[in-house]
């Protein structure tokens, strides 16, 4: 195909959106060569054209109306996740290559529903997967690929970020919809999504236990209107895995960690201490060394990376190891937490195999 991207974006006048796709990712490689023509489109259009204007792309007023066109060959979308599967859906039908933003829908049936869309119509499909792009994740891919580990015991996740609910007239740094369910928020949907892709690198999960709660039950949307939180706002997992190592996820938008997304690993040869910025390793002698040091890992945007790499799989026509298909296992994660949390009991993922005939 012609290397030209001609990709229509969905959401970027949203936080993630500009500050990472777009100014950390697309527009970087587009001044580094790739032959960029970027369409921006969202439900405002003066908000969405002067943010087209102000970053050197195009606007168009109507979703719709833009993937049945003709014009693009790429869509990326990362709008709020409600409605996701069908604007995908629609873009699949016409022909779009498509990348999208995690989640890549709100259930199983309709993560295996777009995969199988995808591949029956031939089209190079993507999910965000920003974590296995940092410095620290990548080189944790290096020392699970060296068993730098041995045999691993135990994995240790913990991911926080205090959210303020705005009662105090603390600006809330996250959209309102993130806590309303009927519009596509889910702490359990969002932030593990993350963690599936994390944990496959390590080993399946063959067990989840878990236990969930709604801490804050009041926030202030972005008109100061307060209204009530219907999902859950912290989690607690424990995990057995296919290795039979045991794990601990405490993920939660109430604390204050001093990085995001921490994992600790320890096996019988060494043990590691790893975020998205850092890669701490402890010998069984004592001795200690920085893996992304060791590697010699460059410190580069993840969105950059991952699009990078998704925009070179579609002008090359080949499939990306982050598409449709390898979200499903962070899917049944997912599905897993809210099914132990709601019943009171743990939840074996082959069951879960077994219901979806995955």
């Amino acid at each position: 195909m012609s290397s030209q991207i001609r990709l229509l974006f969905l959401g970027g006048t949203g936080r993630i959106g500009k500050s990472r796709h777009l100014l950390k990712g697309l527009l970087i490689l587009r001044s580094e060569g790739f032959d960029l023509d970027i369409t921006l489109v969202g439900r405002n259009f003066e908000e969405t054209s002067l943010l087209a204007e102000e970053l050197g792309c195009k606007a168009e007023p109507d979703l719709e109306a833009s993937l049945s066109s003709g014009k693009f060959n790429v869509y990326f979308d990362c709008a709020p996740p409600q409605g996701r599967d069908e604007r995908i859906t629609a873009a699949i039908r016409l022909g779009l290559n498509v990348f999208c933003e995690k989640p890549l829908a709100n259930s199983i049936e309709d993560f295996i529903k777009l995969a199988n869309l995808a591949e029956s119509a031939g089209i190079i499909s993507g999910v965000v997967t920003d974590k296995k792009f940092t410095p620290g994740f990548i080189a944790l891919q290096r020392l699970l690929a060296e068993k730098a580990f041995g045999e691993i015991f135990d994995v240790n996740c913990e991911f926080g970020y205090w959210i303020a609910p705005g009662l105090d007239g603390q600006k809330p740094q996250r959209p309102s919809w993130n806590y309303i369910k009927a519009k596509g928020g889910s702490l359990i949907n969002d932030i593990f999504s993350h963690w599936g892709y994390i944990l496959d690198m390590i080993s399946p999960v063959k067990e989840v236990f878990s236990y969930t709660s709604t801490h804050v039950k009041d926030r202030v949307d972005e008109t100061g209107k307060q209204f009530v939180v219907d999902v859950p706002d912290t989690a607690q997992v424990v995990l057995l895995f296919e290795n039979q190592a045991t794990g601990h996820i405490s993920t939660s938008w109430l604390s204050r960690p001093a990085k995001p997304f921490t994992i600790e690993i320890s096996g019988d040869k060494a043990s590691a201490r790893l975020t998205p910025t850092t890669a701490e390793v402890t010998l069984d002698n004592g001795k200690q060394y920085d893996a992304i040091a060791k590697y010699k890992i460059e410190n580069k945007d993840e969105f950059y990376l991952q699009w990078k790499e998704y925009l070179q799989c579609v002008i090359d026509n080949r499939q990306p190891y982050f598409n449709f298909r390898s979200s499903i296992s962070g899917a049944m994660l997912v599905e897993s937490i809210e099914r132990s949390a709601f019943k009171g009991e743990s939840v074996l993922i082959s069951d879960l195999r077994k219901e979806y005939k995955i």
